[in-house]
């Protein structure tokens, strides 16, 4: 548009240009009339173009402009749902293709997330535990060997300090991580499917060998300038870089057990103690009550962080949305401090005497990120274990008050009810070591 032109007589005019082919109708925005007050273009007429001349639209104009809108939003879709399935045919013509039992290779850890699933679909649907091992051990290599690449297991002096942080960011971010996705994914999908625990255990191992190379990689060792805090956290290529993701990858593997209530998956990860990575004495802890002893700050709590910085992007399909992984993460908050609550000794002396005999040099102190939400998302899996007790006691008369009132007394105080220090506590474990107990 051209304002304020003139004739060769002085005669004000608007040149509006428009090009050859106009895709869309032409709407006036506003009113406008000559110096005599004839209108000349009233609002929200509607103009089409006509070979190199313009005249207002009629019906038939309008019924085209209104199907030509419903043509490509139709196509739209079409696009749309095709792109959401695309990848999932691609990856599944390809498994079609596959002539005989082919053995997994590193493709599958970078190549498509369908192609995976599907891969591990099949391997399950096939009972093919070979098959399933070398998956393991394909992530095995980039989890834990990949590190010699770097020689980062050797303790000979840096020279260039910067060479190798540049060297181990990247091998975190093109071969760790992905790995660590895919061994996450893995022990998910054997949960989705309700696979053998045989099976599942091989991938708990995995994540526990891999928090425990933290310890060996002895180059990678340099000191941190300033405290590790969330934001920094993708940059990060020290040390603790297979200990930090690894007990991501299983407090993710732990909560959609408790989402999905496949609570004898719990138990095996509840049960594997690994060395506190930077604690000054040798003590184990449940890989679960994050034995990480290092400058890393993290305001917003543990859920969250592991929710924003890897869930979400990597296995949110699996959990739905934030507020669906919070009310399982909930769930591990609490069973991880019931369990504490025991260990440390307010269970009662029975109790502390067991952990003294059964559990000696493991510590279960543990702060829990449960008190940040409400204690509500807790009280169905508060309600079944308190029933699972009951079944293991039939003297329930003896106790000292009902488990509504502690749980009435819990949301209001950091404090865990009194039941669990009742004599038969040891025999209680027993019943609860399929929801996911320590004893």
């Amino acid at each position: 548009m051209f304002n304020s032109l003139k004739t060769d007589e002085g005669v004000t005019f608007v040149l509006l240009v428009l090009a050859a082919k106009q895709k869309k109708p032409i709407v006036a925005k506003a009113d406008i009339r000559d110096e005599k007050a004839n209108m000349l273009l009233r609002k929200s007429e509607i103009w089409v173009k006509v070979g190199t001349g313009l005249r207002q639209a009629n019906s038939e104009d309008l019924h085209a402009m209104i199907q030509e809108g419903i043509e490509v939003e139709a196509e739209l879709k079409a696009k749309t749902r095709f792109a959401l399935l695309r990848d999932e045919i691609i990856a599944a013509y390809q498994l079609t293709q596959s002539a005989g039992r082919r053995p997994p290779t590193k493709e599958l850890i970078y190549g498509r997330d369908e192609s995976f699933r599907l891969s591990v679909q099949e391997i399950i649907l096939s009972h093919d535990q070979p098959r399933f091992e070398m998956l393991v051990e394909v992530l095995r290599d980039l989890l834990i060997e990949g590190w010699n690449r770097l020689d980062a297991f050797s303790s000979g002096a840096v020279s260039n300090v910067e060479a190798l942080n540049a060297e181990a960011l990247d091998y975190k971010q093109n071969h760790f991580l992905p790995a660590m996705r895919r061994l996450v994914e893995l022990a998910l999908l054997l949960i989705k499917h309700n696979v053998t625990k045989d099976w599942f255990v091989f991938a708990r191992d995995l994540l526990a060998e891999t928090f425990e190379t933290a310890h060996r990689l002895l180059r990678l060792d340099v000191p941190i300038e300033t405290t590790l805090s969330p934001h920094k956290i993708e940059e990060y290529a020290g040390q603790a870089i297979p200990a930090i993701e690894a007990l991501i990858g299983a407090r993710a593997v732990a909560a959609y057990a408790l989402k999905r209530e496949r609570f004898s998956y719990l138990a095996p990860l509840l049960k594997q103690y690994v060395r506190s990575f930077g604690a000054s004495q040798k003590t184990l802890q449940p890989i679960l009550f994050w034995p990480l002893r290092m400058s890393f700050e993290i305001p917003d709590g543990l859920i969250s962080f592991c929710w924003e910085k890897r869930v979400h992007s990597a296995w949110g399909d699996y959990f739905g949305n934030r507020e669906a992984f919070i009310a399982a993460a909930c769930k591990l908050e609490f069973v991880a401090e019931m369990n504490s609550y025991l260990g440390v000794g307010y269970g009662g002396k029975e109790a502390a005497k067991w952990f003294t005999e059964h559990r000696p040099n493991v510590s279960l102190a543990y702060n829990p990120d449960l008190w940040r939400y409400s204690l509500s998302l807790i009280i169905p899996l508060a309600e079944r274990l308190y029933d699972a007790l009951l079944r293991v006691d039939s003297r329930a008369d003896r106790r000292e008050s009902s488990f509504g009132d502690h749980v009435e007394c819990c949301s209001r105080t950091p404090v865990f009810p009194g039941w669990l220090s009742r004599p038969s506590t040891k025999d209680a474990g027993r019943e609860l070591e399929g929801k996911g107990s320590l004893f």
